[in-house]
């Protein structure tokens, strides 16, 4: 009885994870544990382009994170690096990467005005690169929860011929992904 009550204590103060192993647990991070540890803020990754599907997917985000505690939005915008065609700009006063910048820079303020009134707290970042290979490289940076994303909408024959940031994103990633419907 008495290694019983010394158990149940040990149990109601620390999960069982946290109490044998002495390390963090799944509990732990539901903010589930008392067990001591720091809680760590859940991270939800959204990647947006600018589209109607990427606003749409960052304005569910932002409804759907208080239902989950306390989240933070990583609102991410990759952009293809125009240094291939460098040359052609190489006229220009400006950078061939300042375009790109400036097109992300632009489907991160559309993310932003879709969050909403009283949005839950949320980063920026913008990336050059491959938009598949950032995302990942990105969601393992910041250690997010999942990664939501919209659907491009290009149909079969589009996605074959151009593929797919978020079927990619679905066949690669070691975190969940949450591709957003547009009626969601």
């Amino acid at each position: 009885m008495l290694i019983w009550s010394r158990s149940a204590r040990a149990a109601s103060i620390r999960c069982a994870a946290c109490w044998s192993a002495r390390s963090r647990c799944a509990w732990h991070r539901r903010a589930g544990c008392r067990c001591g540890w720091p809680a760590r803020r859940r991270g939800l990754l959204v990647a947006v382009d600018g589209s109607a599907e990427a606003n749409h997917a960052a304005a569910w985000a932002a409804r759907i994170a208080p239902r989950f505690g306390d989240v933070t939005l990583d609102l991410v915008s990759v952009q293809p690096a125009l240094a291939p065609m460098a040359h052609l700009l190489a006229g220009a006063a400006q950078p061939a990467d300042h375009w790109s910048r400036r097109i992300g820079e632009a489907a991160l303020d559309a993310a932003c005005d879709a969050l909403g009134a009283s949005p839950p707290p949320f980063t920026r970042s913008l990336r050059i690169g491959d938009a598949l290979d950032e995302i990942t490289r990105h969601a393992d940076e910041v250690d997010a929860d999942a990664i939501v994303i919209g659907p491009r909408g290009l149909g079969a024959i589009g996605q074959a011929l151009l593929g797919s940031v978020s079927s990619g994103l679905l066949q690669t990633s070691n975190r969940p992904v949450i591709v957003v419907p547009s009626g969601a």
